[in-house]
């Protein structure tokens, strides 16, 4: 079983890569090529700057020869790949050309695969919630008598503390108000000192 489940990850990976060529071969192509110039023209550029330091040093007359041969490799490089762009092309176009039938059937062979499986997967579903049903019967009494200690217990924790919820409110209020007789004076102290500036 797991061999066929890697055979048909493989034939599907295969089958969209090989989709994901032929939607984008030429472009894929330019996008490497660009790339690699811009690489190139990048090392030419570092190149030259670790040469300008050879100015006024015994290796000067060699910088001149290395400008040149990068120089010219970069143009080698241009050259080539234009050159070589239609051949690519030709080539990626055959492949795909080649390997058009190869999709088509292993897609086929997926499609088939796959309505085979249906009823498979339709009695694994069917196993499956057989026993997820079971375990639930026999969890359920546990899980109802788990429930209703908790809320013996929640019902046991409010009646204790009623009274002491209780007591707390009623000193609260008797706070405030103590607390709002000291503020009294403070607050008119404080006007009248405003009112005299």
């Amino acid at each position: 079983m797991k061999f066929v489940a890697l055979a048909l990850t493989i034939l599907l990976a295969v089958g969209s890569q090989a989709h994901f060529l032929q939607a984008d071969a030429p472009s894929q192509l330019e996008h490497y090529k660009a790339a690699a110039l811009v690489y190139l023209t990048q090392v030419k550029e570092q190149a030259q700057k670790a040469l300008d330091n050879l100015d006024g040093t015994d290796y000067e007359q060699y910088k001149v020869q290395l400008s040149e041969s990068l120089t010219k490799l970069q143009d080698y490089a241009q050259s080539t790949s234009q050159t070589l762009t239609p051949y690519a092309e030709t080539i990626s176009n055959q492949f795909l050309e080649n390997t058009n039938q190869l999709r088509e059937r292993v897609m086929t062979d997926i499609e088939g695969l796959r309505s085979k499986m249906e009823p498979h997967r339709a009695e694994l579903y069917g196993v499956l919630q057989k026993h997820f049903d079971e375990y639930r019967e026999k969890l359920e009494p546990f899980l109802q008598e788990y429930a209703n200690l908790n809320r013996e217990n929640a019902d046991q924790l409010r009646a204790k503390l009623q009274p002491l919820l209780e007591e707390m409110r009623q000193n609260f209020e008797t706070n405030l108000e103590e607390t709002k007789s000291k503020l009294v004076p403070m607050g008119t102290h404080c006007a009248s000192v405003w009112l005299h500036l």
